[in-house]
């Protein structure tokens, strides 16, 4: 049970960090456009 647990918040971990790489990137290109 402990490994599923485990499993689930690593692909958790994995989708957040894969969907806010872009979002960073986006604002970072803002903040520069900004400028």
């Amino acid at each position: 049970m402990r490994k599923l647990v485990i499993a689930i918040s690593m692909l958790a971990l994995a989708a957040s960090a894969a969907f806010a790489d872009p979002v960073l990137d986006r604002q970072a290109l803002m903040k520069e456009r900004g400028k």
